[in-house]
């Protein structure tokens, strides 16, 4: 490829800059060998650059990177020889300017890894963020390391083999500034601390991911340890957790916890979830409790409310019914803005006992996808707590709606933008109006998905819905091949993105693009079933 010399000498700064980003040590040797202006000018540059990221290297070619990289602020390594020791503790000791590493480990030999996050620790003073995977060491020979650390955001992802006493050599010596702790499939097991022992005193967001035997007691320790700083905890896919039984002479609480997420901890009980959330405060904002197997029965008793809870997300609880979801819903304040309780499938009439004084004024988002037992009443049950400033409608799936007095049992919402309705099958022509009419004063976006929906229907959608600008039709059956002239007709100089899913083979390439020609400024996406089961029908 030929070099443009006059463009690249006259780039300003900051574009030459980004093109040499996307350049190895190679292409920028041979751009110096161009000419001198050139030479130059990378070299003066290339002072300038903080960030780097080396792919797999061996010792030799990281003794290259330590000597001729200038400036390294921000480095993310792969080890992958196992005689990269010395090569590293050189690298380090060359740019004691580091302070951000993500470092991946493709060594053999527990001896090898040990040395160098010994090195890391011992050398590494103005360190603030380290990702360490792949550890195949225990860890243990941090016994000898005592430095003042500035560590403050520490990941462990695949650290399998880390001995107890690693972890803990690890968190008590070099973590006492630290702000961010996530442990990704670690073998966490007991700290050896004292009672009460404080080791993550600033801790703000703590996650446990996928780290397999972490049960009741570990998991009551690891929070024992963190202060009262800590903001955000995320436990997800633990599945020894049941009651989380803390001891009486551990005192844990954290009065700024803002974010709780408990994903896929499949055997946790009521009783240990109920325990968690006694340990938050009223500053709770974001509760999410993802394939939990919970019921929320008994929620209103045993769990304090919410005032600041803004999001709210029960996605594939499946054990919550009516009674449960009634008495979870009752638990949060005025201030929810977003509620997900996808693929709740026991939900039918959410008539519990607390739906009177359930009111959520703030509420932009709800998501009802999947729940696919819940009946009208249950839905305009529902969508009596929402508040005027609802934005976003989802109801996916939910097969047993039919929208009968849908204008008298439900108020308008004059800020509702985007509707979902995809698999709403037995919503009738005269129902979908009739909705369209209370919802449809702002409607943006529409999903379609009903084998009800004819021209017609469509024809009324567009009328009843002044707004729309995207559109979604899916197996939409009752409209023809034939009459996709007159969908077009209909919404081509209205809508700005038309999306046709699971329409017939028979919608031939040829029509669609004469369809793109008739309507440039239309963005249209089709997708065609591979045999049309109606092929004989007009």
């Amino acid at each position: 490829m030929e070099v443009n010399k006059p463009g690249l000498e006259r780039m300003v700064v900051y574009d030459f800059i980004s093109v040499l980003k996307y350049l190895n040590m190679k292409d920028k040797m041979c751009l110096r060998a161009v000419n001198t202006n050139l030479h130059s000018r990378i070299n003066q540059l290339e002072d300038t650059f903080k960030v780097w990221s080396v792919g797999k290297v061996n010792s030799a070619k990281l003794m290259r990177v330590a000597d001729e990289i200038q400036i390294i602020e921000d480095l993310t390594l792969k080890l992958s020889s196992n005689n990269v020791g010395h090569a590293f503790v050189h690298l380090i000791e060359n740019h004691p300017e580091i302070h951000t590493l993500d470092l991946s480990l493709h060594v053999q030999g527990a001896l090898q890894s040990d040395f160098i996050l010994l090195a890391i620790f011992s050398c590494m003073d103005q360190l603030k963020y380290l990702h360490i995977r792949n550890l195949p060491g225990k860890g243990e020979l941090l016994e000898s390391v005592r430095i003042s650390s500035s560590l403050e955001n520490l990941l462990l992802s695949n650290c399998n083999h880390l001995s107890n006493k690693g972890f803990t050599l690890i968190l008590r010596n070099f973590c006492s500034g630290l702000k961010l702790l996530i442990l990704h499939r670690v073998s966490v097991s007991t700290l050896r601390v004292k009672k009460g022992e404080k080791i993550l005193p600033m801790i703000e967001k703590l996650v446990l991911n996928e780290c397999f035997n972490l049960n009741d007691a570990r998991l009551s320790e690891i929070l024992a340890t963190c202060g009262t700083q800590i903001k955000e905890l995320r436990i997800i896919k633990s599945g020894q957790i049941k009651d989380m039984v803390v001891k009486r002479d551990l005192k844990i609480s954290f009065p700024s916890l803002e974010i709780l997420k408990i994903k896929r901890c499949v055997n946790m009980t009521e009783n240990g979830l109920n325990n968690i959330l006694r340990m938050s405060g009223s500053e709770l904002k974001e509760l999410s409790l993802c394939g939990m197997m919970i019921n929320g029965k008994e929620f209103d008793e045993k769990v304090k409310s919410f005032p600041k809870l803004k999001f709210l997300n029960l996605k594939n609880c499946m054990n919550v019914d009516d009674a449960g979801l009634s008495q979870i819903l009752a638990s949060c304040g005025t201030s929810l803005e977003e509620l997900n309780i996808q693929n709740l499938k026991k939900i039918k009439n959410i008539n519990g006992k607390h739906d009177l004084k359930i009111s959520f004024p703030c509420l932009e988002i709800l998501c009802l996808d999947g729940c696919s037992n819940i009946t009208d009443k249950g839905l305009y049950n529902i969508l009596r707590m929402c508040g005027g400033k609802l934005t976003e409608l989802y109801l996916v799936g939910s097969s047993f709606i039919r929208g009968q007095n849908f204008m008298q049992e439900v108020k308008p919402f004059p800020k509702l933008e985007i509707l979902d309705m995809h698999s709403c099958g037995y919503v009738t022509h005269e129902n979908l109006h009739e909705m369209f009419n209370v919802l449809g004063g702002s409607i943006r976006e529409l999903h379609l998905s009903s084998d009800r929906v004819d021209l017609l229907c469509l024809d009324g959608c567009l009328k009843s819905l002044s707004k729309l600008e995207i559109l979604h039709l899916e197996n939409c059956l009752m409209i023809r091949p034939s009459r996709f002239q007159q969908v077009f007709d209909m919404v081509g100089k209205k809508v700005k993105t038309l999306s046709i899913s699971n329409v017939y083979s028979n919608f031939s390439s040829e029509f669609e693009e004469k369809m793109r020609l008739t309507y440039p400024q239309l963005e249209l996406t089709v997708s065609r079933l591979e045999e049309d089961p109606l092929k004989d029908f007009p």
